[in-house]
C-alpha cells in the first residue's frame, strides 16, 4: 500500500512538472511569437527553473541578447554553459555576453573554444581579437569628451542630424496628439522623426519634425542633401503588413522613400524607391552632399552578412540598382547606420569588425570608387554596447553619436562629443651649457597602439605638438653625442621636467647629457621584390634594459634609431599584408659597422602559398619529429607568435614505398605529429589545419618501380607549410 501511494505520488509530481513545463514553455513560445521578448525571456527562464528544460534556458539566453539587458544575458548564458549542452553557439553567445560585460579574458577563452569547432568563422576571430582591442582602447581613450543631451527621453532616441531647422533625430517617445502602435519587443512605441534646438545640451524642447515625413508605423533615420531640399528616409513598406501574421504588431520591413521640400517649406509625402521590396529591409540612408549618390543598409539577398552597406547612384529622376560595398566594408555581421562627411569619409557602425563589444563606429576614407580599410573610432566614442548614428560636420571638433551604453535615461540616447585640445611647446637643452639643441629628435608615443609623434627641434631647440589630452606619452629624445633621454608626459600630469628656467612659454623642458650613442639608419623592404615599404611599423627593444621604441618608415621605407651603450637590440617590423619579421642586432659586436644600414625584409602574406620556412623531413616509415625538424618548427612558432591572426596548414607527404592507403595514413600521422609539437609549445589548435597526400605529390620523380637514391626518397618524405585564409 505504501509503495503504491509512493508511486502515485511520484506520478502526480511528474505530471505536475510536465504540465508546468508545457505551461511556461508554451507561454514563452507565444510571447516570442508576439515579439514580447522580455516577457518571453522570463517565461522560458521560469520553465527551466521549474523543470530543468535546457532548451527553454537556451531560448531565454539567446533572446536576452536582443533585449539590451546585458546582466540578464550574462547570467543566463553562465547557467546555460554550466549545463554542458553540446552546442558551439552557446560558447559564442556566452563569449559575446562576457565581451559586453568587459570580462575580456573569459571572453577570449570562450571564443577560442568556439573556434575549435568553427575555425573558418571570421566574425568569431574578430570577436577574439576584440577582447584585446577593447582592453587597450579603454586604457587609452581618444581625445573626445562625450556627454548626453537633455532631449533624451525614457524611450529610444538616436541618429541625430544637424539641419537649418535644428537637430533632427529619430525617437520612439510618446507625443501628445500622435497615435502609434506599441512595440512589446523592447517596450517602445514605433519611431517618428523629431526636431529640437541645435544647442540641445541645454534645451529639451522637442517637436515632431514634419508630418509629411512621418507615416503610420516606423520612420527614420533621415538624411538630407546639402541644399536641404531632398531627403531620404525609411518607413515601413506599404505592403509589409500583408506579410504579418498579427496585424496588431508592426512589421519591421523598412523601405526607402524620397521626399522633396515644397515651396511652403513642408515636405512631400514621398515616393517609394524602386529597389525597396516588401520581403527585406532597406534603411539607414546617407546621401552624398550633392544628392548624386546614396549609401544605405539592407539585408537583401546576396549580401555578405546580416545587414550590408550598398551604394546607389541617382540617374535622372530615379536610382540605380544597388551595389554591395564588398568585403572591404561588409562582414558576416551587420554594417548599419552609414553617414557621409562630405564625399570623402564614410562613417558606419559594425558588429562584425574588431571593436569594443556590440556595434562600434568606424570610418573609411573614400578614394574615387574605393573605400580604405575601416578604422575604429576608439573609446569613448565607442563602448562595449551599441554605438551608432554618428554625425559630424567637416572640419568640426564637435559631433553626435547614439548609444545604449549605461548612464543614459532611456534605451538609446543621443550624445554630443567634442575634441579636447592639448597644445604643447617644448624645449631641448644641453644639461651643462643650457644651450638649445637643434635637430634633436623627439618622439612621443602612447605605447599602446595609439598616436605616435616624430618631431625635430628647430634652431632654437623648440618643438610643438597637439597631444591627446587624456593620454600619457612615453617621450624619447635623441641627439648625436648625447645619451637618449626618456620620460613620461601627459597633459593631465605635472611637468616631470623641472628645467632651469622659469620661462612659462614651454610645457616641457628637457636637459640632455653628453653620452655615448650612435644614430643608425634602417630600411624595410619587400622580401621578394626588394622594393621599399612605406608606413611599416618597427618596434625596437633593448635586450639589456628592455627599453622599447616604435618607428614608422617614411616614404622611402626608412627609419632612424639611436643605440645607447652599444647594446643588443631586437627589431620587429610589421605591415598589413605582410608577415611580421624579427631580427636582433648586436651593436657591440666587433663585426658591426656604425655606417651600416639595418635592412629588414618582410614576406608578403599570400594565402595558399608556401611560407618561407623549409619543409621538415621524416625517417622512413616514421612520423616522429626529428631534431632538425624541431628547429624548423620552432621558427614556425616564432612566425605564428609574431603574426597572431594567421592560420597555417600542414601539407604532409610520403615517398612511394608501401601501398597507397598505408602512405595516406602515414602522411596523416606526420601532419598531426607536427601539429601536436606546435600545440605543446603554445600555438592554439584552431590556428592549425592539415592535409595529407600520401605519395600523390612527389617532388622527386620516384613513383613505384623507378629506382631512386635515398636522398631523393628523403625529399619526398616531408611536411610543408602555408598560410590559409582566416
Amino acid at each position: 500500500m505504501l509503495r503504491t501511494i509512493f508511486l502515485l505520488t511520484l506520478l502526480v509530481a511528474n505530471l505536475v512538472a510536465a504540465h508546468a513545463q508545457d505551461r511556461f514553455f508554451r507561454k514563452g513560445q507565444r510571447l516570442e511569437k508576439e515579439l514580447r521578448l522580455k516577457s518571453a525571456v522570463e517565461a522560458y527562464a521560469k520553465s527551466y527553473e521549474k523543470t530543468g528544460n535546457v532548451d527553454a534556458l537556451k531560448r531565454a539566453a539567446f533572446l536576452a541578447t536582443k533585449t539590451n539587458d546585458g546582466q540578464t544575458s550574462l547570467d543566463l548564458f553562465s547557467k546555460l554553459y554550466l549545463t554542458r549542452a553540446k552546442d558551439p553557439d552557446i560558447e559564442y553567445g556566452y563569449g559575446l555576453a562576457l565581451l559586453r560585460s568587459q570580462k575580456y579574458d573569459e571572453a577570449k577563452r570562450l571564443f577560442k573554444q568556439y573556434l575549435r569547432y568553427k575555425p573558418e568563422s571570421r566574425i568569431a576571430r574578430n570577436k577574439l581579437r576584440s577582447a584585446d582591442f577593447a582592453k587597450k582602447a579603454i586604457a587609452n581613450p581618444t581625445r573626445f569628451e562625450v556627454v548626453p543631451l537633455s532631449v533624451n527621453s525614457a524611450e529610444n532616441d538616436f541618429s541625430p542630424v544637424i539641419t537649418p531647422d535644428g537637430l533632427v533625430f529619430t525617437s520612439s517617445r510618446k507625443k501628445a496628439g500622435i497615435s502609434r502602435p506599441f512595440y512589446s519587443w523592447d517596450q517602445q512605441g514605433t519611431t517618428w522623426i523629431f526636431k529640437a534646438a541645435t544647442d540641445s545640451i541645454l534645451s529639451n524642447e522637442v517637436k515632431v519634425f514634419d508630418k509629411g515625413l512621418n507615416f503610420e508605423g516606423n520612420n527614420g533615420p533621415i538624411t538630407f542633401n546639402s541644399d536641404f531640399n531632398l531627403a531620404i528616409t525609411a518607413h515601413n513598406h506599404p505592403d509589409a503588413a500583408n506579410l504579418s501574421w498579427n496585424k496588431d504588431i508592426p512589421v519591421d520591413y523598412m523601405a526607402l522613400f524620397e521626399h522633396k521640400r515644397l515651396k511652403n517649406g513642408k515636405w512631400s509625402e514621398g515616393d517609394l524607391i524602386f529597389f525597396s521590396k516588401k520581403e527585406y529591409n532597406c534603411m539607414h540612408p546617407a546621401l552624398y552632399p550633392d544628392g548624386s549618390k546614396m549609401i544605405f543598409a539592407s539585408d537583401m539577398p546576396g549580401g555578405l552578412g546580416g545587414m550590408d552597406l550598398y551604394l546607389s547612384q541617382r540617374i535622372g529622376q530615379t536610382w540605380s540598382e544597388p551595389m554591395n560595398l564588398g568585403p572591404g566594408i561588409n562582414t558576416e555581421g551587420n554594417e548599419v547606420f552609414p553617414f557621409l562627411q562630405g564625399d570623402s569619409i564614410l562613417y558606419f557602425s559594425s558588429d562584425g569588425l574588431v571593436g569594443l563589444g556590440d556595434l562600434d563606429v568606424f570610418n573609411s576614407r573614400i578614394k574615387g570608387e574605393l573605400f580604405t580599410t575601416p578604422t575604429n573610432m576608439g573609446f569613448p566614442i565607442n563602448s562595449s554596447f551599441d554605438d551608432f548614428g554618428f554625425w559630424i560636420a567637416a572640419g568640426s571638433e564637435t559631433g553626435y553619436v547614439s548609444s545604449n551604453r549605461p548612464g543614459g535615461v532611456g534605451g538609446d540616447d543621443v550624445y554630443r562629443f567634442r575634441e579636447l585640445n592639448c597644445n604643447i611647446k617644448g624645449l631641448i637643452l644641453d644639461s651643462l651649457t643650457f644651450e638649445p639643441i637643434a635637430r634633436a629628435k623627439v618622439k612621443l608615443d602612447d605605447n599602446n597602439g595609439g598616436e605616435v609623434f616624430n618631431l625635430i627641434t628647430n634652431d632654437l631647440g623648440e618643438f610643438e605638438v597637439k597631444l591627446n589630452p587624456v593620454s600619457n606619452y612615453d617621450m624619447v629624445v635623441n641627439a648625436t653625442g648625447y645619451s637618449t633621454r626618456r620620460t613620461v608626459y601627459g597633459c593631465r600630469m605635472k611637468n616631470l621636467e623641472s628645467g632651469r628656467s622659469a620661462n612659462s612659454r614651454y610645457n616641457i623642458m628637457t636637459e640632455m647629457v653628453k653620452g655615448r650613442s650612435i644614430i643608425m639608419k634602417g630600411l624595410v623592404r619587400d622580401a621578394e621584390t626588394k622594393l621599399i615599404i612605406e608606413a611599416a611599423s618597427v618596434l625596437t627593444q633593448d635586450v639589456v634594459n628592455q627599453n622599447q621604441d616604435n618607428f614608422i618608415t617614411d616614404a622611402n621605407g626608412r627609419f632612424e634609431f639611436t643605440a645607447d651603450n652599444l647594446n643588443k637590440v631586437v627589431f620587429t617590423a610589421s605591415k598589413e599584408g605582410y608577415l611580421t619579421n624579427t631580427q636582433m642586432i648586436n651593436f657591440g659586436s666587433s663585426t658591426f659597422r656604425a655606417d651600416s644600414v639595418i635592412v629588414i625584409d618582410l614576406e608578403r602574406l599570400r594565402f595558399d602559398k608556401r611560407i618561407n620556412i623549409e619543409p621538415i623531413y621524416y625517417d622512413l616509415d616514421k612520423w616522429e619529429i626529428r631534431p632538425d625538424a624541431a628547429a624548423k618548427l620552432d621558427r614556425l612558432i616564432k612566425v605564428m607568435n609574431d603574426n597572431p591572426t594567421i592560420r597555417v596548414e600542414m601539407g604532409s607527404h610520403t615517398d612511394s614505398r608501401a601501398t597507397g592507403p598505408y602512405n595516406e595514413k602515414l602522411s596523416e600521422q606526420r601532419a598531426t605529429a607536427a601539429i601536436d609539437y606546435l600545440v605543446a609549445r603554445g600555438i592554439e589548435r584552431f590556428r592549425l589545419t592539415y592535409k595529407y597526400y600520401g605519395e600523390s605529390q612527389l617532388i622527386e620523380p620516384c613513383p613505384d618501380g623507378v629506382p631512386c637514391t635515398e636522398e631523393q626518397h628523403q625529399r619526398n618524405r616531408r611536411t610543408e607549410f602555408k598560410v590559409v585564409e582566416n
